[in-house]
C-alpha cells in the first residue's frame, strides 16, 4: 500500500509542538522528582551506607504521607461514599423524552461504577494530585468491549502546552505511548510502510531508559512514538510521529472532543517577575509547603537517636599511655584495670532537651500549614485536650479536606463523569436506550454529591439530629395549620433524614427491608387505583 505524505511545513509544525511540549515538561522535572521524593521520604542506597558506617540513625519519619494518605481516604469517600456517583436529571423536566434518558444514564452509570473499577483507578490519581499538584487520564469509547476505557497516564507521558497560561486554556498536548507492540502498529497503520523492527527501543530518552533487548520476541516487542493532539477552530485532532520526525496521521478529527482530563487542585502561584518559561497548566502541589519541614524534621528526629546511643554507650577520651582497653570497656566486667586513670575523661553528653522541642515545633508548624492534625490522621490521641479542641481540630480538618474536595470535583471528577456520561449516552449498545432516539442532543445537568464524606462521621449524625429538629417543628406548624401538602413534604424530609442517619450508622439491611416494603406497597396500591378508575 502506498505511504501517505504529508508537506514538509506540517511534519516541521507538528515535530516542533512535540519538542516544545517536551522542553516544557523537563523544565519542571527536577521540581516533580522532589515532590515525589518528599512523599516517599527515603534515602538513597548511598545515603544509608555512609550514615551506617559512622553509626548514624538513618530513619526518615514522614510527616507529608500520613497527611496525603488522610486526605485521599476522606477525598474518595466524598465522591464514592454515596448511593449515587452523581445526579442526573433533565434540563427540561417537562419532556419526557429527557426523562427517559435521565434514567437510562443512572442505571448505566450506577452499572459503570459498579462493574469498571473506577474507585481503584481514581484513587492514585487523586493521590497524584495533591503530590505534584496535576491529575491525568485518558477516557476514550472502546467499540470493541462495548464501554468505556480509562487509561491511568504518567506524569512523564503527558506534556502540557508550555504556553497556556492556566489547565482550562490548554490548545495542546503531547502524549507518550510505549504499550503497543509491532502486531499492533501493523493492524493500526496497516497502509503505512514501515520497517516497525528499526523503531524498537527508539526513545527520545534513551540517555536515561534501561532496556532489555538480549532476546528477539519478535512482533511482541514494544515501540515508541508520540501523539499529538491540538486545537482547531474550537475541535481537537491528532497525529503521530514516530522518534525519528516520521508523521503516521496527521489531524485526524476527535469526533469526543480531547480525551484526556486534566485537573487541578491549584493554580500556580506566579511571581511579578518570575520568568515566563515555567509551564502555567500545571497545579500547585499541596504538600511542597511541608518539604523543608519533613526534611529539618528527619534532621533532628535522627539527631536525638545519635544522642540517645551515646547516652547509653558512654564514650571516653584517653591516651595510649592509659592502659584501658576497648574490649574492657565494651565488656560486662565488673572492674576495668588501667596504668593512669588521670588520662581518661568522659565524652559530654549532649543534650536532648532542645532537640525534642525542636521537633514537636516541626511538627506543630506541619498542621498549621496543611491544616490537617495529627488527630485527624487518626495516629495521635486526643489525651490532655478537651472536647471543645478536639472538636476544633476535627472541624479544621474537615474544612481542609471539603475545600480540596470542591476543587478536585470542579477540575477533574465533574468533567470525567460528564464525559463517561456522553460517551455512554452515543455509543453504550443497552437495553436500558430501547426507543430512546439518541441522535436527539444530551440535555441533562449532572450534580455531583460532592463533600458529603469527608467530614467527621460523628459531626455528620449531629448535623442530621440537628437539621431532624428543626424539620420537626416545622411540622408541627404545620400539622397545627391543618396544611396537608406541607405536612407531607415535611414527613418526606424526615424520612429522608432519617434514611441518611441509618445509613451512617452503617444498617444497610435495615434500610433494604425498607425499600423492599416501600415496593409491595406501591405494587398493592397500583390494581386499588386501576379499579377506582374503573
Amino acid at each position: 500500500m502506498a505511504k501517505e505524505n504529508f508537506s514538509d511545513a506540517l511534519v516541521a509544525e507538528l515535530v516542533a509542538l512535540r519538542d516544545d511540549a517536551i522542553n516544557g515538561y523537563e523544565q519542571h522535572k527536577s521540581d516533580f522528582i522532589a515532590l515525589e521524593s518528599a512523599y516517599v521520604n527515603v534515602l538513597s542506597h548511598k545515603q544509608r551506607k555512609s550514615l551506617l558506617a559512622r553509626r548514624k540513625s538513618a530513619l526518615t519519619p514522614n510527616l507529608i504521607k500520613p497527611k496525603v494518605d488522610k486526605i485521599v481516604r476522606d477525598l474518595m469517600k466524598s465522591f464514592f461514599g454515596n448511593d449515587e456517583l452523581a445526579i442526573i436529571q433533565p434540563e427540561d423536566k417537562e419532556i419526557e423524552e429527557d426523562e427517559k434518558v435521565s434514567n437510562a444514564l443512572k442505571k448505566e452509570l450506577k452499572e459503570y461504577g459498579r462493574d469498571k473499577n473506577l474507585y481503584t483507578n481514581l484513587r492514585p490519581v487523586a493521590r497524584e494530585s495533591l503530590i505534584y499538584g496535576t491529575a491525568l487520564i485518558k477516557v476514550y469509547w472502546s467499540v470493541k468491549e462495548n464501554n468505556i476505557k480509562m487509561e491511568r497516564c504518567r506524569l512523564d507521558d503527558v506534556y502540557l502546552d508550555p504556553y497556556a497560561p492556566a489547565t482550562a486554556d490548554i490548545n495542546y498536548l503531547v502524549h507518550r505511548v510505549n504499550s503497543m507492540t509491532i502486531a499492533d502498529l501493523e493492524k493500526q497503520y496497516a497502509k503505512a510502510d514501515v520497517d516497525w523492527s528499526k523503531y524498537v527501543n527508539s526513545s527520545l530518552y534513551a540517555d536515561r531508559v534501561e532496556r532489555t533487548t538480549s532476546a528477539d520476541i519478535g512482533k511482541y516487542q514494544r515501540v515508541e512514538f508520540h501523539e499529538v493532539y491540538r486545537k482547531k477552530n474550537g475541535k481537537w485532532y491528532v497525529s503521530t510521529i514516530l522518534n525519528d520526525d516520521t508523521v503516521l496521521r496527521a489531524d485526524k478529527l476527535l469526533k469526543d472532543g480531547l480525551p484526556f482530563i486534566v485537573g487541578t487542585l491549584d493554580p500556580q502561584f506566579v511571581m511579578i517577575n518570575e520568568p515566563i518559561n515555567p509551564v502555567r497548566a500545571y497545579g500547585d502541589a499541596f504538600i511542597a509547603p511541608l518539604i523543608s519541614l519533613q526534611n529539618e524534621n528527619t534532621i533532628k528526629r535522627n539527631q536525638q537517636i545519635d544522642a540517645t546511643d551515646i547516652q547509653l554507650n558512654q564514650r571516653f577520651i584517653t591516651t595510649k599511655e592509659s592502659g584501658v582497653r576497648e574490649d574492657d570497656l565494651i565488656s560486662n566486667r565488673k572492674k576495668i584495670v588501667v596504668d593512669n586513670i588521670n588520662n581518661i575523661r568522659e565524652l559530654p553528653i549532649p543534650r536532648l532537651n532542645d532537640s525534642i522541642f525542636d521537633v514537636s515545633q516541626l511538627s506543630r508548624e506541619a498542621e498549621e500549614i496543611s491544616g490537617i492534625s495529627k488527630l485527624s490522621e487518626g495516629i495521635a490521641s486526643g489525651r490532655g485536650k478537651t472536647a471543645t479542641e478536639v472538636e476544633a481540630l476535627q472541624m479544621q480538618g474537615s474544612n481542609v479536606i471539603d475545600d480540596i474536595s470542591r476543587a478536585f470535583n470542579e477540575n477533574f471528577f465533574r468533567p470525567l463523569i460528564q464525559r463517561i456520561v456522553l460517551l455512554i449516552y452515543k455509543y453504550k449498545v443497552s437495553s436500558n436506550f430501547m426507543g430512546i432516539d439518541r441522535k436527539r442532543a444530551l440535555r441533562q445537568k449532572i450534580i455531583i454529591n460532592v463533600g458529603i464524606g469527608s467530614i467527621n462521621k460523628m459531626m455528620q449524625i449531629d448535623s442530621i439530629d440537628k437539621s431532624t429538629a428543626t424539620v420537626l417543628q416545622s411540622l408541627q406548624l404545620y400539622m397545627q395549620l391543618q396544611d396537608s401538602t406541607r405536612v407531607q413534604k415535611y414527613m418526606q424530609m424526615l424520612d429522608d433524614l432519617n434514611m441518611e442517619k441509618l445509613k451512617l450508622l452503617g444498617q444497610d439491611s435495615i434500610i433494604e427491608r425498607a425499600e423492599e416494603k416501600e415496593e409491595e406497597a406501591m405494587q398493592q396500591e397500583q390494581p386499588q387505583q386501576q379499579e377506582v378508575m374503573q
